[in-house]
């Protein structure tokens, strides 16, 4: 007879759970990261490449890119949207 604390989370839940969470904070660090080049200075086609290039290092032994390139793109405009 199985009881509701005697079960386990099914894998695929929680890998689902923290692929999740894991885009959510590298979508926060490219946007941070794009942010920080903006005030150094850095026009935005660096900053682009910079973010890109970062993430696709980031996550090489995690398992692939989290975020598509469209992704960052947004984010890195985003930054250097001017208000």
């Amino acid at each position: 007879m199985p009881f509701s604390w005697n079960t386990r989370p099914t894998d695929a839940a929680r890998a689902a759970a923290q692929a999740d969470r894991a885009r959510v904070e590298h979508l926060a660090e490219a946007r941070e990261r794009a942010a920080l080049l903006r005030r150094l200075g850095w026009p935005r086609d660096h900053a682009l490449r910079r973010v890109v290039a970062n993430h696709a290092w980031e996550t090489t032994e995690t398992g692939g890119p989290f975020l598509t390139e469209a992704e960052l793109t947004d984010a890195v405009d985003a930054a250097y949207k001017v208000t």
